[in-house]
C-alpha cells in the first residue's frame, strides 16, 4: 500500500503499532507487506508493546519487504510506555524524513533525526471536509522547505497537501502532510519613504552624513540588493553602506553628501534599491543637502516647524511642560533668540527663563522650555517666534495648542449595586471587578461567597442595575473567587480561584453578559494526554491571583502566589483555544490543559498581580511579602508565548514598594504604576519601551503632596489602579481609608497630579459610613470613560 499525505494523531494499540502495523500475520502465506509513506504525519500515536508510531516487520529472506518512508515526520511517540517512534527491524529511509527522537535509525540525505517538529495539536486548517483535522507547523520547524520537490511534485503527493492546497509556498515542499505558509519579509524605515533625507548645509570641500534606519517587520530576512543613486546631482551623493545588505534588526543604511563644483543651492538625487518584500519590490528615497560657500548656521528643530506642539488634555488652572529640541544643522554657531508669543491665547502659554540660545557647530541639542496652563476648557491655541542667524531661516514659528477641561468629578450614581435580590444568592467579600469591552456588564468576583456575580451597565450613564442578573456559586471549583478579568474582545471572561489553585474560562453572551462555563485548569490537571500517560501535571497554581492576556489573544498568563507549591510560586503560561478555552481535546481522547510553561524565580515568592505591555513584549509582576517586595520584567516571546527573567526592582531600591501587589500598564505603554498596601502609596515608573527596563518617576504616599503642593487623599492601604480610556486619569482605590482618589497624568512625564477623592464617611470599619466603600479591594474604568 502507499500512503500519501495522510495524518495519524493520538491513535492508540494494546500490541504493537499504535500508528500503522505492517506485518505479515498469516503464517505459511504468500502475502509479504509492503508500505510506501508519503508526505506522511505521525505525531503522538502510543503502543503498549513496541512501534506506537509505526511498527514495521523485519525484512526477512521470504519476506524481503520493508516499509519505505520518505518526506515523512514521526514523533511524539518516544515518551515513557508509548512504544517508540519506530520498531520491528522494517522502518527504511528514502531521505527527508523526521523522527522527534532516534528510534527510527533514519540516515538518509535529507533526514532529521532528534528534532522537534513543532507541529500544532489537531484543528481544522481548511479542506474539503469540516471535519478533516490536521496539523499545522508552527514558526520555526525545522520540517518547513525540507522535503523532497520531486517526491511532493510525483503522484501520488502531485503537489498538494492532506487539505488539497498547493505545494510547495517555500522554496521546496515541506516534510509531513501538511504544507505552511511561506515566511516573507517586510520593509521599513526610517523615515519612512520617500523621505527626504536632508544632510543640511555643506561647505565645498567637506562632507555630511545621514541614515536611513531600515528594519524588518515581516518573518524572513530582509535583503536589500541592486542601489543606484540617480537624478540630478547624482555625483554629490554616495552611498556608505555595503550591498547586498541582510536586515533582521534594524540597520543603518549611512548615505554622503559631498558637493562637488563651486555653486552655492540645493543639491538633491534619489537613492532607490530592491528588496525581497513582495510589497515592496524597490523603494526609493529623495536626498537633499544645500551646498554653501562659507561655514553657515543650520537651524534644525524637535517638532519641526511649525510643529504643532501639542500638549494634550491639561486641567483648567494646571501646567504642563514641553519642549522644542533646537539643533545646528550647518557649519556655524546658531542662535535664537527673540522668542515672542501670539495667536488666539497668547496668555494661556509661556516660555522657559532665558529663552536665548547659542549652538556651537556640531554640539549636542538645547532644549526651550514650553508650558500650557490653560484658563478655559477648550482648545487654546498660540505661536511662538523665534528668530535665528540661519539666513535661510531668519525667523521660524511654531503653533501650540492644548484642550482645557475641567476635572471630571467622582460621584456615585446613588444605591446602584448590592450584593443581593432577584431571588439571587448573595455576594460575601466582593474583591475583583470587570467590565466587558462594550461597557455593557461589570464582573464581580466574591472570595467569601465563592461567587461571580453578572451586573448590567448602561454605557451611556455608567449606571449599574440594581441586583445582579446572574450569580454563579461553586464552593469547589470557585473557592476563594478573587479576581475576574474580561477578553478584550468581549467573548471571554477568566475568574482566579485562589483557595482552589484554579482558573476559569467563562463564554459571554454579548446580549445579556451571562456566563456559561466553557473549562478550567487547576494544580494537578494532566496535560499532554495522548490518551496516556500524560506529558506532565500542572504546578504552581497553588494562590491563583492576577491574569493578563497577550495582545493577539493566544495566551493566558496566570500568577500562582502561595509559596509552599512545589518550587515555589509562579507564573503559568496557557495557550488560549479559538473559543477562549484553555482545554484542547480531540473527543473522546482528552488531551489536557494548553500548558506552556512555568515560571519560578526567587524574585517571583509571592507573585500576585501580572501586566503587559500593549506591544506583548513585556510582562510585569508584583511580588508582595518577598522581603523585599518586587516588581519583576520578564520578556515575552510572541511565537510560542514563553517568558524569560530580565530585571527587577525592590523595596530596596525605591521604599514606596513595600506591599505592592497590584499592577496598572498605562494605555500607551509608556508607564507602569504600582499599588503599595503597606507604603499607602502609588508609584509611577518610565518604561523603556526596547528593553522593557523600569526607571522611578515619583511616589505618590498617602499624605504626602505632589508636585503643587496639593496634599494626596484616599491611599491609606493602596490596593489597586486604573485609567480612563485616554489614559489622562489614574484612578487608585485605599482600603482603609474606604476611598477613590483620581490623578491626572502628564503622558510625556508620567507624573501625576492630585485631583480628588471620594472617602467612606466615617471611617471603615465604623458602622454605617457612605459611600459604601468600605474595604475598597478593586477598580475598573468602563471603555466609555464612565
Amino acid at each position: 500500500a502507499t500512503l500519501s499525505n495522510v495524518g495519524f494523531t493520538a491513535n492508540a494499540a494494546t500490541s504493537e503499532g499504535g500508528g500503522i502495523y505492517n506485518a505479515n500475520t498469516q503464517t505459511g502465506s504468500n502475502i509479504r507487506p509492503k508500505l510506501t509513506l508519503l508526505n506522511v504525519t505521525l505525531d503522538l500515536n502510543a503502543a503498549q508493546g513496541q512501534g506506537g508510531g509505526i511498527y514495521a516487520q523485519a525484512p526477512s529472506g521470504s519476506h524481503p519487504e520493508v516499509a519505505l518512508l520518505t518526506n515523512t515526520i514521526v514523533s511524539g511517540s518516544d515518551g515513557a510506555g508509548a512504544g517508540g517512534n519506530c520498531a520491528g527491524g522494517g522502518v527504511q529511509s528514502q531521505g527527508h524524513n523526521l523522527d522527534s527522537g532516534t528510534s527510527c535509525g533514519f540516515g538518509q540525505p535529507g533526514d532529521l533525526s532528534g528534532a522537534d517538529p513543532k507541529l500544532e495539536a489537531p484543528f481544522f486548517n481548511g479542506g474539503p471536509l469540516s471535519s478533516l483535522l490536521s496539523q499545522r507547523l508552527l514558526p520555526g520547524s525545522p520540517a518547513a522547505d525540507a522535503g523532497n520537490l520531486a517526491v511532493c511534485a510525483a503522484a501520488p503527493v502531485s503537489s498538494v497537501d492532506i487539505r488539497g492546497e498547493g505545494r510547495p509556498k517555500g522554496a521546496t515542499c515541506d516534510i509531513g502532510a501538511f504544507e505552511a505558509e511561506a515566511p516573507k519579509a517586510g520593509f521599513g524605515s526610517s523615515p519612512v519613504r520617500p523621505g527626504p533625507i536632508v544632510f543640511g548645509n555643506v561647505v565645498f570641500g567637506a562632507s555630511q552624513t545621514a541614515d536611513i534606519s531600515v528594519f524588518n517587520t515581516g518573518d524572513k530576512t530582509l535583503e536589500l540588493s541592486s542601489p543606484a543613486i540617480s537624478g540630478p546631482n547624482a555625483a554629490d551623493f554616495a552611498l556608505l553602506t555595503g550591498f547586498p545588505l541582510s536586515v533582521n534588526d534594524p540597520t543603518p543604511v549611512t548615505l554622503r553628501c559631498a558637493p562637488t563644483g563651486s555653486t552655492p543651492g540645493v543639491r538633491t538625487a534619489a537613492l532607490s534599491f530592491s528588496t525581497n518584500d513582495p510589497e515592496n519590490a524597490t523603494v526609493s528615497f529623495t536626498l537633499s543637502c544645500s551646498a554653501t560657500a562659507t561655514p553657515v548656521p543650520g537651524f534644525g528643530s524637535a517638532p519641526a516647524a511649525p510643529g504643532p506642539l501639542d500638549f494634550g488634555s491639561v486641567i483648567v488652572g494646571q501646567t504642563r511642560a514641553a519642549s522644542i529640541s533646537f539643533s545646528e544643522s550647518g557649519s556655524a554657531p546658531l542662535t535664537i533668540n527673540s522668542a515672542v508669543l501670539g495667536g488666539a491665547n497668547p496668555g494661556d502659554f509661556s516660555v522657559g527663563a532665558g529663552f536665548d540660545f547659542t549652538i556651537a557647530d556640531g554640539a549636542a541639542p538645547v532644549n526651550g522650555a514650553v508650558s500650557c496652563t490653560p484658563t478655559a476648557p477648550g482648545v487654546r491655541s498660540a505661536t511662538l517666534t523665534v528668530a535665528t542667524n540661519d539666513p535661510l531661516k531668519p525667523s521660524v514659528t511654531y503653533n501650540l495648542v492644548c484642550t482645557g477641561r475641567t476635572a471630571p468629578p467622582l460621584a456615585l450614581d446613588g444605591p446602584s449595586a448590592t450584593s443581593s435580590g432577584g431571588g439571587l444568592p448573595a455576594m460575601s467579600g466582593p474583591y475583583g471587578v470587570a467590565i466587558s469591552s462594550d461597557g455593557k456588564h461589570v464582573y464581580v468576583a466574591a472570595v467569601g461567597s465563592d461567587s461571580i456575580h453578572t451586573y448590567v451597565r448602561d454605557p451611556l450613564s455608567g449606571e449599574l442595575g440594581a441586583n445582579p442578573v446572574q450569580t454563579i456559586n461553586d464552593p469547589a471549583d470557585l473557592n476563594g473567587a478573587i479576581r475576574v478579568f474580561a477578553s478584550p474582545d468581549g467573548r471571554n471572561v477568566y475568574v482566579t480561584a485562589q483557595l482552589a489553585g484554579r482558573v476559569l474560562a467563562y463564554s459571554r453572551d454579548a446580549d445579556t453578559g451571562f456566563l456559561t462555563l466553557l473549562d478550567s485548569v487547576a494544580n494537578g490537571d494532566g496535560y499532554g494526554c495522548f490518551p496516556a500517560p500524560c506529558d506532565g501535571t500542572i504546578a504552581g497554581l497553588g494562590g491563583a491571583y492576577g491574569v493578563a492576556l497577550s495582545p493577539d489573544g493566544q495566551y493566558l498568563y496566570v500568577s500562582g502566589s502561595s509559596s509552599t507549591a512545589g518550587g515555589g510560586s509562579s507564573i503559568v503560561v496557557l495557550r488560549r483555544g479559538t473559543d477562549g478555552d484553555l482545554v484542547a481535546g480531540v473527543p473522546p481522547i482528552l488531551i489536557g490543559p494548553r500548558f506552556v510553561q512555568r515560571v519560578t524565580h526567587a524574585d517571583l515568592e509571592g507573585v500576585y498581580d501580572l501586566a503587559l505591555s500593549p506591544d506583548g513584549v513585556y510582562l510585569y509582576a508584583a511580588s508582595y511579602s518577598n522581603n523585599p517586595d518586587t516588581v519583576t520584567v520578564l520578556k515575552r516571546n510572541a511565537a510560542d508565548g514563553t517568558l524569560s527573567y530580565v530585571d527587577t526592582v525592590d523595596a530596596g531600591e525605591v521604599s514606596q514598594l513595600n506591599g505592592v501587589f497590584r499592577l496598572g500598564m498605562s494605555p500607551d505603554g509608556a508607564h507602569l504604576y504600582t499599588a503599595s498596601f503597606d507604603s499607602d502609596a502609588v508609584v509611577a515608573f518610565a518604561r523603556n519601551q526596547a528593553s522593557g527596563a523600569l526607571t522611578h518617576v515619583a511616589s505618590y504616599v498617602d499624605g504626602g503632596t505632589d508636585a503643587l503642593g496639593q496634599t494626596i487623599d484616599g491611599l491609606d492601604s493602596g490596593t489597586s489602579v486604573a485609567f480612563s480610556p485616554d489614559g489622562g486619569l489614574l484612578y487608585a482605590s485605599g482600603f482603609s481609608d474606604g476611598a477613590v482618589a483620581a490623578f491626572e497624568r502628564d503622558p510625556a512625564s508620567g507624573a501625576l497630579t492630585f485631583v480628588q477623592a471620594i472617602k467612606r464617611t466615617p471611617a471603615w470599619p465604623t458602622a454605617g459610613g457612605a459611600p459604601l466603600l468600605g474595604g475598597a479591594r478593586g477598580i475598573a474604568a468602563g471603555p466609555d470613560g464612565r
